[in-house]
């Protein structure tokens, strides 16, 4: 959608299009990024990031191809002041511009932070995308690595011979991979009433509604049956409902949200924050633990920002119960033999640590946490406040998905104690 978007942008010029490249982090990931230096033939692809020397050679080939009519300019690194002559109508003045380089910046820890930009020093990375879908990975499978296997499509999902118990069937096995995948199924789940009759129909409607560059290779009719199957998959820490049996009124997708952290200009430490989280009691405290010893001395200030992809409001045991989910695709299983176990307890907490996921929770938990004692009457946080449900929809096969150790396949929960919400809240800066 944001290569959608670029062509809406190229082709709205009259007269003259000005385009800008910057080499900054994360920028050849994006829609500009993969026009100029990505793989055509392969949108799946990531595109190459090219030092300055090779973005001068690329971008001058494609002067070349372009031809009369397209302009190159570099921009020096440094730009000399020119003095400017202004009147007022009664005298004129020198004016000087002053001139700023990185050492000026009075606080390079300000910044507009996402749950991934916490862990980044950790990681040597940071896209800081927020959006459904995009904190996916991209080293899932693709449509042309099945090829490059030669394993047909077939073998993963709907196989007319009788599977053993131990082998995984499920139409979402095979199909899409990385975070462009990922960002469509959330698109097409965030437009689609759950309770729709028949449902299959409403999720035609919404796949219609979206767009996705290799929708050729998708089998829409398998798509709609996995995803109807996800829709129909008990959610034991939910109390058992499916999210096909959660009303349109009880759920709300994509919940925005900015805050200021601590009084909006001071530093603080994320090695602070992972230290906090790692001295409660959780699966996780392991993990924090690590992310501490790896972002030691790393500072941040400014805004934490990002989107919930849905908030589920089900009936508790005192009263209703809003919980965060979130619907992954991230590939777990063995492409050539894929297996029940690899959508099990442990393989989903696997993947929560591999890509920070409990950090993701923790920190949207707070955001909930906020706006719950902002905006619901008789707040309690142990009574309102439910678990942040990570949907691995790939492995969610209906009402009979496979129960291992009392954990459904697919469907991983974890509610962060209140006291590190409450803990984590008051360290990121009061209300």
């Amino acid at each position: 959608d944001d290569l959608r978007l670029l062509y809406v942008a190229f082709t709205r010029a009259q007269h003259q299009l000005v385009v800008w490249w910057g080499q900054t982090s994360g920028a050849h990931k994006g829609p500009l990024g993969r026009l100029l230096f990505g793989d055509t033939t392969d949108l799946h692809a990531s595109p190459r990031n090219p030092n300055d020397e090779d973005t001068g050679t690329l971008l001058s080939d494609l002067a070349n191809r372009l031809g009369s009519g397209f302009e190159l300019r570099k921009i020096p690194e440094v730009v000399e002041a020119s003095h400017i002559e202004i009147s007022n109508g009664h005298d004129s003045a020198a004016f000087v511009p002053a001139s700023f380089t990185r050492s000026h910046v009075a606080n390079p820890a300000w910044y507009r932070w996402s749950y991934s930009s916490l862990t980044s020093a950790a990681h040597g990375d940071d896209d800081g995308i927020a959006r459904g879908g995009f904190d996916e990975p991209d080293t899932d499978m693709s449509d042309a690595d099945r090829l490059d296997l030669e394993v047909p499509s077939t073998h993963v999902i709907a196989p007319t011979s009788e599977p053993s118990p131990d082998v995984l069937v499920a139409r979402l096995l095979g199909m899409g991979g990385g975070r462009f995948f990922g960002s469509w199924v959330h698109e097409i789940l965030e437009i689609t009433d759950f309770c729709a009759n028949p449902l299959d129909d409403e999720l035609r409607r919404a796949i219609a509604a979206t767009s996705y560059a290799d929708v050729d290779a998708i089998d829409l009719d398998d798509l709609v049956a996995g995803l109807s199957d996800a829709l129909h998959t008990p959610l034991e820490p939910l109390g058992g409902v499916p999210l096909a049996g959660v009303a349109a009124a009880d759920r709300l997708p994509e919940l925005s949200f900015h805050f200021p952290l601590g009084d909006g200009r001071s530093p603080m430490s994320v090695q602070g924050l992972f230290e906090l989280a790692a001295a409660h009691h959780s699966p996780f405290a392991d993990h924090f633990a690590r992310l501490a010893n790896d972002t030691s001395g790393l500072d941040f200030a400014g805004l934490m920002t990002g989107s919930i992809d849905l908030v589920l409001r089900v009936p508790g045991p005192q009263g209703p119960v809003y919980a965060l989910a979130d619907h992954k695709t991230n590939s777990l299983h063995d492409r050539l033999n894929p297996l029940v176990t690899a959508y099990g307890a442990d393989a989903m907490h696997a993947e929560m640590v591999r890509h920070d996921y409990p950090v993701q929770a923790l920190v949207y938990s707070v955001a909930l946490h906020r706006m719950l004692s902002l905006r619901l009457d008789g707040y309690d946080i142990d009574t309102h406040l439910g678990p942040s449900c990570y949907l691995f929809v790939r492995g969610m096969t209906g009402p009979s998905t496979p129960v291992i150790d009392g954990v459904r396949n697919g469907v991983f929960a974890w509610r962060p104690p209140s006291a590190l919400v409450l803990a984590a809240s008051n360290y990121l800066g009061d209300m």
